[in-house]
């Protein structure tokens, strides 16, 4: 009999489980869950877990209201029979447990046994685009589906000659596809454009994020023209960067030196270029976010292991 196992601690049953269970459930297969037991969860885990027989309701609950046939297995290490077992033909798992799946084909290739079909799912982000976790469920940051608790702290970085055009009604166009942002944080304006890397070090302190928006100006060799775009850096708790940038817009010379005299009054003078400001921060804005929606492929491993 074929069957398709999934193995994990479960501790704090959340959406990125029953991804997981869902997938399992997608191969048609009869499932076995490999539950870890209480003695292996006290070794690894640095947060206290759900008793094993806890854990086992809640994930044989779900896999009840699906109609999945399964069986739950007790494991006291990462791979149980999986290296032994012929019958096992699909492995569901992790993106952050993908290496341990994958040594277990290397083992089943080297006893004499078919490698199992690998079957990876996406880490599963949180409200604020955080891996889920059930250690941040346990702190009581974040509840099962993901969404936040406790305020999501932001600070952000803009020089004084955007500070005119970075308003709140921006602020909301910036992040409309995350407005936790806004909504649940704290916003701290620092007018001055600093030294972007230090500066946002400085700044992060216990906040979630630091994002600061800066003007780029290039100058064009061959027309003699002035070019700006609009630079988003996002620096997070967990020491990840990343970065995203606007189009470009010519600029007139008179321009240019209003900008780097600093200030703002150019704005009330060229009140078009305002609307460039705008639609340019949050192009920049949206580009540095798109790498947080899809970390994995980003090759950010930090976050994986700050989620033990």
């Amino acid at each position: 009999m074929k069957l398709c196992i999934v193995a994990g601690s479960f501790g704090y049953f959340h959406i990125g489980h029953r991804k997981l269970l869902d997938e399992a459930y997608k191969t048609g297969l009869k499932i076995v869950v490999g539950l870890t037991s209480d003695q292996y969860t006290s070794r690894t885990k640095r947060y206290k877990m759900p008793v094993y027989s806890e854990r086992n309701k809640a994930i044989s609950k779900y896999l009840d209201s699906i109609h999945a046939d399964y069986e739950v297995r007790e494991l006291g290490n990462t791979q149980g029979d999986a290296i032994d077992n012929s019958d096992y033909a699909v492995i569901v798992a992790s993106r952050e447990t993908e290496k341990n799946v994958r040594d277990i084909n290397v083992k089943r290739i080297q006893k004499g046994l078919k490698p199992v079909e690998i079957r990876l799912v996406d880490t599963v982000l949180a409200q604020d685009l955080f891996p889920i976790s059930s250690r941040r469920i346990a702190s009581g940051e974040i509840d099962s589906e993901g969404r936040r608790i406790n305020p999501i702290s932001v600070a952000f970085l803009v020089p004084q000659s955007m500070s005119s055009s970075v308003t709140p009604p921006v602020m909301e166009a910036l992040f409309h596809e995350s407005p936790f942002l806004l909504k649940s944080g704290f916003i701290d304006f620092f007018p001055q454009h600093p030294d972007t890397s230090r500066a946002m070090s400085e700044n992060l302190e216990d906040r979630d994020f630091v994002i600061c928006l800066f003007l780029k100006h290039t100058y064009g060799m061959d027309t003699g023209r002035h070019y700006v775009s609009i630079v988003c850096r996002i620096l997070d708790r967990y020491g990840v960067t990343t970065e995203g940038s606007s189009g470009s817009t010519e600029i007139t010379d008179s321009i240019y030196m209003k900008i780097l005299k600093g200030g703002s009054e150019f704005l009330q003078e060229y009140s078009f270029f305002h609307d460039y400001l705008c639609k340019m921060s949050v192009d920049a804005s949206q580009s540095a976010i798109i790498p947080r929606k899809h970390f994995w492929d980003y090759g950010y491993t930090n976050y994986f292991s700050a989620q033990p």
